[in-house]
């Protein structure tokens, strides 16, 4: 998957296998969607956190436009979580997610904190199914380059293979097998 490199400001786009707590980025932004709930990566993100979202989490609802910044005090690499809602689970399509990427865009070149790493938006494999798909409206909706975090090497793969000429090395944990 091309070469590895230590990075600080990705460009372009990067391949990560990082844990979300361990990518070394300013800010990790989070898609969520209503209702609301608190599995996969935002379950993750509560323990990490000391159950930050219970604290916080009646106010979260995961509707179009929604915006929830949270320190990660000292427990991630990344100072920053960003949880950005995409809207009613039943309604996501891929033209909403793009229209609130877009709309994503915008807010994250208002707070300037790069570089940024995403979770794919709304990739659900028992809904969506494809992360390829994911991936490229994430590099349409988004202008500046980022970190795309999974740990599943074998979807890196996937994402890289269908949408190569956006990424030119792979970050990679340390210890993580290949």
């Amino acid at each position: 998957m091309g070469k590895e490199k230590n990075i600080q400001t990705p460009s372009p786009w990067v391949l990560s296998d990082f844990m979300l707590s361990k990518v070394p980025a300013e800010l990790v932004a989070i898609g969520i969607v209503h209702p609301f709930s608190q599995q996969g990566a935002l379950g993750y993100l509560n323990h990490t956190l000391d159950l930050i979202l219970d604290r916080v989490g009646e106010g979260i609802e995961g509707r179009r436009g929604e915006r929830v910044l949270i320190p990660t005090m000292n427990r991630w690499k990344a100072p920053w979580v960003l949880l950005y809602g995409l809207g009613d689970k039943e309604q996501l399509s891929k033209e909403v997610i793009l229209e609130e990427l877009c709309q994503l865009d915008s807010d994250l070149k208002a707070i300037n904190m790069e570089p940024t790493a995403f979770l794919l938006p709304a990739y659900d494999p028992y809904h969506w199914g494809d992360p390829v798909e994911m991936a490229q409206l994430l590099l349409k909706g988004i202008s500046r380059p980022g970190i795309i975090v999974n740990p599943n090497t074998e979807i890196l793969h996937r994402i890289h293979y269908k949408v190569r000429r956006y990424f030119n090395y792979l970050l990679k944990e340390k210890g993580s097998s290949q």
